[in-house]
């Protein structure tokens, strides 16, 4: 299962948001898909984690926190 992270905020690096995702469990891999004409971000990323469970507690825990000025909107990635 992959965490969805949708509206992420202006200039946050793969690596803040892996400090942030970490204090929750394993992170595996941060990813932020990027537009293949511009190569500017597409607005949303994707937080791979150790297993299910961690994940889905990861969700509960953080959606709807604050980070850097915006409040993050969890979910599963439907692969």
């Amino acid at each position: 299962m992959t965490i969805y992270m949708r509206q992420i905020p202006t200039g946050i690096t793969e690596a803040e948001v892996t400090d942030v995702f970490k204090k929750h469990g394993e992170v595996k891999q941060v990813r932020f898909p990027l537009d293949p004409k511009t190569g500017e971000r597409i607005g949303y990323g994707l937080i791979d984690m150790g297993d299910k469970e961690q994940e889905e507690d990861t969700i509960e825990e953080l959606n709807g926190e604050d980070l850097k000025g915006v409040k993050l909107r969890l979910n599963r990635n439907v692969d």
